[in-house]
């Protein structure tokens, strides 16, 4: 033992270490509780891994000249062993007991053994022993390029998993993002033409306060602003003061029409109004001009077109300041 102990160094299985040199038997870098005979017993399993070590053997390595109860002094080692790298006999992942024949040291090794291994006492130089020896570090290299394929298999699948996952996750939100009609009713019998307004045939979009719908009706150059019951029932023009080219949008409070007012079809940008519902005087949102607006979800401001530029004011039209310039002509800006 003494001469094994000069010529080893540290031999490593799972998260096991045993350091010959140093006596002491390592788990994650922590020392256990392992020494006497129990440590012995075990160096000398782990010199011939994955062979059967009879007890004979170890006997004479250990107790060579003395009268021992030899079968009491092994089996209190094995489990002195088996405690410390909690194993089991009846299902052994480093110590398997041989019947009627010793003990063998089943688990795979993580690092050269070749240096540790010798012959057992009285038996000359086994070629087999060496070979498997000597083939142990290539036995654990190619099984950890094993390990790393298959790794990167299962890492790429699932990778492909994954994108899979998120396109039908994407095709589904597109899918339930188109609503199916199951049932529609026809709200206006008349044959008045809508929603087309008379300034380069731009539509003019349904707005609704609940109760009713506000949109603009008639033929082409003479549009006028009309209502119906969401219920559905006769259209009637909604009266007012003031000469309405497009409706645009309906106030958060559902108190007051946004429209574009102008009587003149050629003017592009025109004075924002406020029309109250369901009547009343209608005034101006502050002196802006625009094409197109909205209010924002709260109510508290407007945003606006006019020409190339999209703005943004309070809801009664003071602190209006463009927000940007676009190339084109801005359209139906909404929040």
């Amino acid at each position: 033992m003494e001469n094994l102990l000069n010529t080893a160094r540290v031999v490593q299985f799972g998260v096991y270490e045993l350091d010959l040199r140093a006596a002491e038997l390592r788990k994650s870098g922590m020392k256990l509780k392992l020494s006497g005979q129990p440590f012995q017993v075990l160096a000398i399993l782990l010199e011939q891994p994955g062979q059967v070590v009879t007890r004979d053997e170890l006997q004479n390595r250990l107790w060579p000249d003395t009268f021992v109860d030899v079968d009491h002094n092994l089996n209190t080692a094995i489990n002195k062993i088996r405690e410390a790298l909690c194993d089991s006999a009846e299902n052994p992942r480093f110590v398997e007991t041989v019947p009627r024949r010793g003990y063998r040291f089943i688990a795979p090794l993580n690092g050269a053994v070749a240096n540790s291994v010798r012959p057992a006492a009285g038996e000359g130089p086994r070629s087999s022993n060496r070979t498997e020896a000597t083939n142990q570090p290539l036995a654990v290299h190619r099984g950890k390029v094993e390990i790393r394929r298959n790794g990167f298999r299962y890492s790429l699948l699932a990778g492909v998993v994954l994108v899979l996952l998120v396109l039908f996750g994407y095709w589904r939100a597109n899918q339930e993002s188109v609503p199916l009609v199951k049932h529609s009713v026809q709200i206006t019998a008349d044959s008045q033409t809508k929603l087309a307004a008379y300034v380069r045939e731009l539509p003019s979009p349904l707005v609704t306060d609940g109760a009713r719908l506000y949109f603009m009706e008639g033929p082409l150059g003479s549009k006028k602003l009309a209502q119906v019951s969401t219920g559905g029932g006769e259209t009637t023009l909604f009266l007012s003061s003031v000469r309405t080219r497009r409706v645009v949008d309906v106030s958060r409070d559902r108190h007051e029409l946004l429209v574009l007012a102008s009587a003149e079809p050629l003017e592009m940008d025109v004075p924002l109004m406020l029309l109250p519902l369901p009547s009343g005087a209608p005034h101006r949102v502050g002196d802006l001009l625009a094409h197109d607006a909205s209010f924002s979800p709260d109510g508290s401001r407007i945003v606006y077109a006019t020409g190339n530029e999209l703005s943004v004011a309070r809801s009664d039209g003071s602190e209006g300041h463009p927000i940007a310039t676009l190339s084109g002509t801005p359209w139906w800006p909404r929040w």
